[in-house]
């Protein structure tokens, strides 16, 4: 099972990048499928880093794979995940 929350670091060539959540958009392929959006604005937790919250249906599959990216020029982002489950904070992966 998938956590409620999948996180997103937003950077360019001077860093972090904050301020950007109307721009970034994530998206999510269970078990190899076809890609689909994650439905949402995300929410900037700090320093550049995003997470969305997956639906119900999102949550219930083992192997998933995310993408994302930001329409502000210049922008990268960069899936992050949990060191473990009694990690406080995601890390970039």
């Amino acid at each position: 099972m998938l956590p409620q929350y999948v996180y997103f670091k937003a950077f360019n060539a001077s860093g972090d990048v904050t301020g950007d959540a109307a721009n970034i958009t994530a998206s999510v392929s269970l078990a190899d499928g076809t890609f689909q959006a994650i439905a949402g604005t995300p929410v900037e937790s700090s320093n550049g880093i995003y997470r969305f919250e997956l639906s119900a249906t999102q949550q219930t599959l083992s192997n998933a794979t995310f993408s994302a990216g930001s329409s502000t020029s210049g922008v990268s982002v960069l899936h992050m995940e949990p060191v473990n489950a009694e990690s406080t904070g995601p890390q970039a992966r």
